[in-house]
C-alpha cells in the first residue's frame, strides 16, 4: 500500500478548486508517522500551503501547524532549516492574528530552544508577525 503524500493530496484538492485543510493535516501526519519524515515533494507542497491567502487566513491553519510540531522527525533537519530560511524571508502579510500566533507557538515547540529564539527574533522584527513571535519569545525558558 502506498503511503499518502500531502504533495498529491494537494494537488487533488486544488483540482477540485477548494482546499481542506483538516485533511491536509492528516495526509501530513500519515506521511510524517510512516518512520521516514516527509518527502520532497510534500515538503515543497506545505512550504507552498504557507503562500496561499486563503491558508493563512483560514481558520484550519492551526491544524497544519500542529501537525508539523506534534512530531519533530515531521521535516528532515536539511528541511527543518529550509523551511526556517522561508519563513524568515516570506511575506505572510494576510496571515491572520491568531494564525500568525499559531504559527509562532509551532516554531517555538518544534524547533530547538536557540534556533526558535533565534528564528522568533528575527521575526519578531516583521509588522505581520511581531506581536506573535514577541509573545512566543517570552514563552521559552
Amino acid at each position: 500500500m502506498t503511503k499518502p503524500l500531502l504533495s498529491v493530496e494537494l494537488k487533488r484538492q486544488k483540482e477540485l478548486d477548494g482546499l481542506d485543510l483538516l485533511s491536509l493535516s492528516k495526509v501530513l501526519i500519515s506521511e510524517a508517522c510512516s518512520g521516514e519524515g516527509i518527502s520532497e515533494s510534500s515538503f515543497l507542497a506545505l512550504v507552498q500551503l504557507f503562500t496561499i491567502d486563503e491558508v493563512l487566513r483560514s481558520d484550519q491553519f492551526h491544524s497544519i501547524t500542529s501537525a508539523i510540531w506534534t512530531d519533530r522527525e515531521t521535516l528532515s533537519q536539511d528541511q527543518s532549516v529550509r523551511f526556517a530560511d522561508f519563513l524568515r524571508s516570506s511575506q505572510l502579510k494576510t496571515i491572520s492574528s491568531g494564525n500568525a500566533f499559531s504559527l509562532c507557538d509551532m516554531i517555538a515547540n518544534y524547533y530547538p530552544e536557540e534556533n526558535a529564539r533565534e528564528l522568533l527574533a528575527a521575526l519578531s522584527k516583521r509588522a505581520d508577525l511581531h506581536h506573535a513571535a514577541e509573545y512566543s519569545l517570552s514563552t521559552l525558558k
